[in-house]
């Protein structure tokens, strides 16, 4: 009896055990393998380096060896492939799967596109900071240095990506000599602000190198003000010097940008920030993008 007992328990184990990988081995995605070569239209050349990605996902995404060929494995079904290279026009190939399968691709020359290269933007992008003003504020004309971090979700399917700016105006601040009794009284001495605004950009040759873009910003701050409030006479020299009042308010903070981001990596833009409490700047600067 003990003896069946324990064959029993041993058989049970090893069903269980088989069961568990049986549902393992179903819950696992397959994949099956789309291999070609990638040719030039007019000549017949392989084209190096070229690039395959599937069903716009930057994350599957392979690029051909010397020869021309290329390997990718993909989910089966409904598949999207997108070949581009450096002068050549981009093109996508539309199949059906389930099994493995061969798919050639044949691109046309295009000059235009030369100076440009197909790329596979970043998920997310970073960016620090750091500028001073094209222009001059509204407030005071004195330019401006910018701190500032940023950082965006990039749209796969889209041309598009949105994300959160810090930026920090370090104020300009004029010495108490450059005040003198003729100076109005509320006359400002120093102006900065601080905003975090939500951004967005659509970004035109969006899977190419060379990356122009325009967007906008919206978002909340707040601004700081030293104002001239009077002036004191010295005893020592009998010069008198000016005394000065601070003040701070919330604000609304609207922005526009453009620029155009080279290799994934440089950044130039241009911004023209206006803010509620009627004051402006107009920024440009270079950044490296993370």
């Amino acid at each position: 009896m003990k003896r069946i007992f324990i064959l029993l328990s041993v058989i049970l184990i090893s069903s269980l055990l088989n069961a568990q990988q049986v549902r393992w081995f179903k819950t696992s995605d397959p994949t099956v393998t789309i291999s070609g070569v990638i040719t030039d239209k007019d000549t017949g050349g392989a084209i190096r380096h070229a690039a395959v990605m599937a069903n716009w996902d930057g994350y599957n995404c392979v690029f051909s060896e010397s020869d021309g060929g290329y390997s990718i494995k993909v989910v089966p079904g409904k598949i999207n492939l997108q070949f581009s290279a450096i002068g050549y026009t981009g093109t996508d190939i539309n199949i059906d799967t389930e099994v493995d399968t061969t798919v050639n691709c044949a691109l046309a020359t295009d000059e235009a596109q030369i100076l440009f290269h197909s790329y596979i933007p970043k998920r997310f992008e970073f960016e620090g900071r750091f500028f001073n003003t094209l222009g001059i504020t509204s407030v005071m004309d004195a330019a401006q240095t910018i701190l500032g971090l940023e950082g965006r979700y990039n749209f796969r399917r889209l041309p598009m990506d949105v994300g959160l700016n810090f930026s920090y105006s370090l104020p300009f601040t004029m010495e108490p000599s450059e005040a003198s009794p003729d100076t109005p009284i509320g006359e400002v001495m120093s102006f900065g602000y601080w905003a975090v605004q939500a951004v967005t950009n659509f970004n035109f040759y969006r899977w190419h190198r060379f990356t122009p873009y325009v967007g906008l910003g919206v978002g909340v701050g707040k601004s700081s003000y030293r104002t001239v409030s009077g002036f004191t006479q010295d005893t020592e020299d009998g010069y008198p010097y000016a005394t000065y009042s601070f003040s701070g308010k919330p604000i609304a903070i609207f922005s526009l940008r453009a620029g155009f981001e080279f290799n994934t990596h440089i950044k130039i833009f241009f911004e023209q920030h206006f803010n509620t409490d009627k004051s402006r700047g107009s920024y440009f600067g270079l950044t490296f993008v993370l």
